[in-house]
């Protein structure tokens, strides 16, 4: 008998595979070869995002040595009303940060302006809010005499706003750590103190001209009867004519200052000064004269006695008194001029140059509520976890950084494809389209040459409207990639983001062409609903009550659950944070052991039990939905057109039904088996 042939132990680790990122991305027709944004430039947004949550805490505690130092009227208000105010000063601090630049250097020989000249970290927090809307940045850059230097710092080899954050060091340290000469050009060109903190206790009035009579006038931000020019009633009297002054009186000003400017021979020029906000940019087209032209004509015509008096100024330009006679024709309000026939007539475009005029200040956005949408989106990635010190400092943490990078080049492949269509980012995706748009001059190009046009970052969409783009966006995800668009978030073991993806690796099938697009954080695949607003009216309210009511169920099925040990205590508290899509926080609710959110109610649900990871079909009652009951793809209701959790026991156990039993998935409004 033959002796078997001999062989050696050796110990085989099961460990995670080796992760290798993607090295190529199909973008509409064009094939990339290296992704768009750097991991690294993702890692220090995230801890800008950590900067700006910090700072916002020491404003809002009433505690804090910071708010020691606030005006009385301040420390009466509540956190959320102190942070607004706050926030009214940073803007008022990066409007004359853009005036200085012009007597800054803005180039030296190997980087775009010197680090003496950065400003502090509240105006970072504000042109981080105007960069993330890149269609009005890029327009009030060229357009606006004085912001044209900030438009300059773009124009360099490297992107200035990340770069220069990067020669900075720690983003916390934006303020704290700056040199006395950084301070001191500060101060010299503001007229302010560095500190935004310190400048909070000194800077207490608006400068404000006049509409009516050109007088200069001073309002208090913030007053006990709620009239300062920080808070929501602002009015004030000017000292010279008795003028009441309101934002929309200085909103309706510079719109007829726009108006009244003289546009003879810009075209040919290329001088896009004279023109309306928000006429002249294009999907196509960075300046559209043409289009600006006939806009304009279009107002100047609506209203015959305005457009005599432009008529009698003639080519030699209109002054105050043509734009001073143009607020008083439109009675310092919008409402005549939209009653007219014209308006009506080019609602959609003359509704946008209005929504430009917010103030006396030269941005088309208005940066105060940009900053506070802004904020829910902060608060996201901080409950996350990704803006915590060092969360990504591990290789397998930092792989979910790479999903995130992929993820969002599938996004704008979906875009390429569907250029008519309204797509929601999730909260992975939409962490690095807004890194994307911080190379402002860089973004604007990459979309133009992929995509084939600018693609916007809409900053105010209707809640409502916004749950149904996101269950479209979840369909032509679905049909695109094949894949699951959301994901539930079921808690997987592990501490990390990596340790969480190892476990998920370890479970299910990996196909190598989609692997990237499958995430490592189910929570960040949350639609990402800072950009929501909302809009008065019967049927928005009856539907956010919906949901309400829904989310409520969810809870109290959830405690019971609980209560009768079927439900870990762990989970059930997580869920506080995690309510009704488009409602609180983080819009969607959790569930456990296996539950069909996956996609937005969207046919097929992923293999383990979660549709955390592997895009496969559940069916059948297995393992991956518990023994109560079956996920029957594409059957039910669940967001309009998806998904529902049948046999009568919806996932795992029968405790469940789609999306938790109560309210479709993705903020769809469909209904599953509880």
């Amino acid at each position: 008998m033959d002796r078997p042939p001999s062989y050696t132990t050796v110990e085989v680790s099961i460990g995670t595979p080796v992760y290798q990122p993607p090295t190529k991305f199909q973008i509409g027709v064009h094939e990339v070869h290296s992704p768009l944004i750097e991991i690294e430039d993702l890692k220090l947004h995230l801890s800008l995002l950590r900067a700006f949550a910090e700072l916002r805490v020491q404003v809002e505690d009433q505690d804090s040595v910071a708010a020691a130092r606030f005006p009385k009227e301040v420390k009466r208000v509540g956190p959320e009303r102190r942070w607004t105010w706050f926030v009214h000063l940073a803007v008022e601090r990066f409007e004359r940060w853009t005036q200085s630049l012009s007597h800054t250097p803005t180039q030296c020989a190997d980087f775009p302006w010197t680090l003496d000249v950065a400003p502090p970290l509240d105006v970072w927090l504000v042109w981080h809010a105007y960069l993330l809307n890149p269609r009005c940045y890029a327009e009030d850059i060229r357009r606006v005499p004085s912001l044209r230097h900030l438009g300059v710092l773009h124009n360099q080899p490297v992107n200035t706003f990340l770069s220069a954050l990067k020669r900075l060091g720690d983003p916390t340290a934006l303020t704290n750590g700056a040199s006395q000469e950084r301070r001191d050009l500060w101060q010299q060109h503001t007229g302010l103190p560095f500190d935004p903190i310190e400048c909070a206790s000194v800077l207490r009035s608006q400068k404000l001209i006049c509409p009516n009579c050109g007088y200069a006038n001073e309002a208090p931000y913030i007053t006990s009867s709620g009239s300062g020019f920080a808070q929501q009633k602002f009015s004030v009297r000017c000292k010279e004519d008795g003028f009441k002054i309101t934002h929309k009186s200085l909103a309706v000003a510079r719109f007829s200052r726009d108006l009244a400017s003289d546009h003879t021979g810009a075209e040919g020029l290329e001088d896009p000064t004279p023109f309306l906000a928000n006429s002249l940019r294009t999907p196509q087209k960075d300046c559209d004269f043409p289009r600006a032209k006939t806009t304009k004509y279009a107002f100047i015509g609506a209203m015959p006695t305005v457009s005599e008096l432009i008529y009698q100024a003639g080519s030699g330009g209109a002054g105050f008194g043509v734009s001073q006679a143009i607020g008083r024709e439109l009675g310092w309000n919008w409402s005549d001029l939209q009653g007219t026939r014209a308006y009506k007539n080019r609602r959609p475009i003359m509704a946008r140059v209005l929504a430009a005029y917010n103030d006396q200040r030269p941005f088309s956005v208005e940066l105060v509520g940009a900053v506070l949408r802004q904020g829910s989106f902060v608060a996201k990635m901080c409950d996350l976890g990704w803006t915590a010190p060092g969360s990504f400092n591990n290789p397998e943490d930092e792989r979910a950084l790479h999903h995130a990078s992929a993820r969002y080049h599938a996004f704008l492949d979906l875009m390429a494809s569907s250029p008519d269509a309204l797509f929601v980012p999730t909260l992975d995706i939409d962490l690095a389209w807004h890194t994307h748009q911080l190379s402002a001059t860089t973004y604007n190009s990459d979309c133009l040459r992929l995509i084939g046009r600018f693609v916007d970052h809409d900053d105010k969409v209707e809640e409502v409207h916004l749950a149904d783009a996101f269950d479209v966006t979840c369909r032509a995800w679905r049909a695109r990639f094949g894949l699951a668009y959301m994901y539930c978030g079921c808690p997987l073991p592990g501490t990390t983001v990596g340790q969480r993806l190892s476990r998920l690796i370890r479970r299910g099938n990996h196909n190598s062409s989609t692997a990237a697009l499958r995430p490592p954080t189910p929570a960040a695949t949350h639609p990402s609903d800072h950009n929501s607003i909302y809009v008065p009216g019967a049927t928005t309210d009856t539907a956010l009550k919906e949901h309400a009511a829904k989310h409520a169920k969810c809870r109290e099925r959830d405690l019971k659950l609980a209560r009768k040990g079927k439900m870990a205590r762990e989970d059930y508290d997580r869920r506080v944070a995690h309510a009704a899509a488009f409602l609180y926080p983080v819009p969607v609710w959790y569930t456990t052991a296996g539950c069909a959110v996956g996609s937005g109610g969207v046919g097929t649900f992923g293999h383990a039990g979660c549709a955390v990871g592997s895009g496969a079909t559940c069916s059948g009652g297995g393992s991956s939905c518990g023994a109560g009951g079956s996920c029957a793809g594409g059957s039910g209701s669940c967001g309009g057109g998806g998904a529902a959790c049948s046999g009568g026991g919806g996932c795992s156990g029968g405790g469940g039904g789609c999306g938790g039993g109560g309210g479709g998935c993705g903020g769809g409004g469909g209904s599953g088996g509880s």
